[in-house]
């Protein structure tokens, strides 16, 4: 009986949302390849200072998961600028529990980028996260 709460107990606590302070910076690649899951999906994104948090769902959740955050750093002429970002994404278990988390990035790098781009000390962004529908502001 003992064993059975414990088993109860590991599995609830395995099924939370996980959520990760930033451990990766965004990485501002002019020719990148994205590997891209066909389980995940993107909730939701925040940026919050310099901190870009993505909430995905995913399929898997017995092994390590791969991902970083991609740009071209190429700036859209538009008041504020706009850039794409991408997620790149790799999942090789196979898994089949649904797995919530949120990733989060550093996005200083790319207001260094703007900066030293734009010759300002200071700046906005709209960052379009490819296959999410919202646009994000970024103040920096």
């Amino acid at each position: 009986m003992k064993h059975l709460l414990l088993i109860i107990i590991f599995f609830a606590f395995a099924c939370e949302e996980n959520s990760h302070s930033p451990e990766k910076e965004i990485i501002i690649q002019r020719n990148f390849t994205a590997i891209n899951d066909p389980d995940l999906v993107i909730k939701n994104a925040v940026i919050s200072s310099n901190n870009f948090s993505i909430s995905i769902q995913y399929g898997g959740g017995c092994g390590e998961v791969q991902y970083d955050l991609y740009t071209d750093g190429l700036f859209m002429l538009s008041n504020p600028a706009q850039i794409w970002v991408e997620l790149s994404f790799e999942d090789n278990d196979t898994c089949e529990d649904i797995v919530n988390e949120v990733i989060s990035f550093d996005l200083s790098p790319l207001a260094t980028h703007y900066r030293n781009s734009y010759r300002r000390d200071s700046g906005t962004l709209k960052v379009r996260l490819k296959g999410f529908d919202e646009i994000i502001r970024y103040d920096f």
